[in-house]
């Protein structure tokens, strides 16, 4: 805004400049401060006659709050005292939907179901269009041990970790003493941890921590995104028992019957490995290079820097 006040400056007091040319210069500064101060907040982001906010989370469509404004029955949001919940899992909490990456965060439990069992399955995300994402979230594991996670019965990944008398598990510094990290090799729809092995310091015979979750949460740097940044922090400080996840939407041609005007990219339709050579085909809607605003819904693209005129 300071740059514009100087380019302002110059063209009303540019040297030796007549009347017309000063009157004409005022018309264009009209123009530059509507379109400069124009932004995406005058985009709808839900469908005509649904909110778009619960709480600080933007609820975009495809999801919708209330079962008439999403565009199927799992990307129902159900806002409960300014807390936005996915209704299809048992009203999971929603930190923040992203349209470009395709991604919902949700708040999960962090449960160990020691000493009675070893092994803790996840949230079985099952016939829903959704998949635990390879590229957000990482395997962490607290204690004295290792732990694995398990698909269909088949470990596709784990660490271990050494610990002395002295030893004291810092999640923030995650290198190995007491803490270790891991990736997943491909989306998962379904999992379980195996905690053999692993404890607890000063803990004889309890079993330590294990779960999957999205990893710029895990190392303290947020997403850049305002609004899912707000969500994490709050979730933080919240309550450490429950860990931020972050799932992979995807919708099929079905889904597509309800979306008008939908603009997808030339090439390669993308999909999603599901491991075991499974893959699934997902349609993504695109606004186009310099263009943001929401792809799902008609006429809800702008240009970056371009005013939102009366249709």
């Amino acid at each position: 805004m300071l740059s514009l006040l100087y380019k302002v400056s110059g063209m009303i007091n540019p040297p030796k400049v007549s009347k017309k040319m000063k009157q004409f210069q005022v018309f264009q500064i009209l123009i530059l401060i509507l379109i400069t101060t124009s932004s995406t907040e005058d985009l709808d982001y839900a469908k005509e006659g649904c909110n778009d906010t619960c709480g600080d989370v933007r609820i975009p469509y495809p999801f919708g709050i209330g079962a008439n404004c999403s565009v199927n029955k799992w990307y129902v949001v159900e806002c409960n005292s300014s807390t936005p919940y996915l209704s299809a899992f048992n009203n999971i909490e929603v930190l923040g939907v992203g349209l470009e990456k395709q991604t919902v965060t949700v708040n999960v439990s962090v449960t160990s179901s020691c000493p009675t069992s070893n092994l803790i399955p996840s949230i079985n995300l099952g016939e829903s269009p959704f998949v635990f994402s390879r590229l957000h979230n990482t395997l962490t594991v607290e204690g004295c041990g290792h732990a694995v996670i398990l698909d269909e019965g088949k470990v596709i990944t784990g660490c271990s970790t050494t610990c002395t008398n002295d030893t004291t598990s810092e999640r923030d510094h995650c290198f190995g003493l007491s803490c270790c990290q891991n990736t997943i090799p491909y989306n998962l729809k379904s999992y379980s941890v195996d905690l053999t092995g692993l404890k607890r310091l000063g803990e004889d015979g309890a079993c330590g921590y294990a779960f999957l979750g999205n990893m710029e949460w895990l190392d303290g740097v947020f997403e850049d995104n305002k609004q899912l940044r707000t969500s994490f922090r709050k979730a933080k400080t919240r309550n450490t028992s429950f860990i931020p996840i972050t799932l992979v939407w995807f919708l099929t041609n079905i889904d597509f019957h309800e979306i008008p005007n939908c603009w997808e990219r030339q090439g390669r339709a993308p999909v999603l490995d599901l491991g075991n050579g499974r893959y699934i085909p997902s349609r993504k809607c695109s606004c186009g290079i310099g263009r943001v605003g929401n792809p799902y819904l008609h006429y809800q693209c702008q240009g970056i820097m371009s005013p939102k005129f009366p249709s």
